[in-house]
């Protein structure tokens, strides 16, 4: 017995009226399980279908290959707007490699390495930063994956603290602040501020 899966189509007027009566009751639209998810899971997807289409053309072109769709695969993937399942297509030989998500890529935001250094940089300790990530963009991250991070920087910091030293450090002192003040009399009168 086959069981097949019926993709549900996403409808825009419906995602557009529930969005305005959120917007108007005050809701957010980011988030887990909010509106703007299921737009990111479409968009998606779409982009997916056309890098497969792309590929499956240069396959075609070559008489030898062989190479055809063989359906899809899905995987959970988290987003700042929430967690979603994206269907993914394949390809026969498996030399289908997608570029908008890629392979084993399961988090869909490019800048999570730097906003973990930044916040380690700030002095946080692994569990704070689990605790924002889940709490700010519901990121389900253990505390390895954050060391694992930070420990890129590692290599960066020994080479920084071992740089060798300027000869000369200019130093600039200002002993005071000459202002200019119009008066009422339209005079010009100058204060040294210290």
């Amino acid at each position: 017995m086959e069981v097949k899966k019926e993709k549900a189509e996403f409808d825009f007027e419906e995602f557009k009226n529930k969005a305005i009566d959120d917007m108007k009751a005050g809701k957010s639209l980011t988030g887990k399980d909010r509106f703007f998810t299921p737009l990111m899971k479409e968009f998606l997807e779409v982009a997916l279908e056309r890098e497969m289409t792309s590929h499956m053309a240069l396959c075609i072109e070559d008489s030898e290959n062989q190479n055809r769709r063989n359906g899809k695969s899905s995987k959970i993937v988290q987003s700042p707007m929430g967690s979603f399942e994206l269907e993914i297509p394949r390809d026969r030989e498996g030399s289908f490699d997608p570029q908008i998500v890629k392979k084993r890529q399961t988090v869909l935001n490019a800048s999570l390495d730097n906003k973990i250094l930044g916040l380690y940089g700030l002095g946080m300790s692994y569990q704070d930063i689990v605790s924002h990530l889940k709490e700010m963009y519901d990121f389900d991250v253990s505390p390895g994956i954050i060391s694992a991070v930070t420990d890129k920087l590692l290599p960066l910091i020994a080479e920084w603290r071992s740089r060798p030293l300027e000869a000369v450090y200019p130093i600039f002192w200002m002993g005071c602040i000459l202002r200019a003040v119009i008066t009422v009399k339209l005079s010009l009168r100058f204060f040294i501020i210290y």
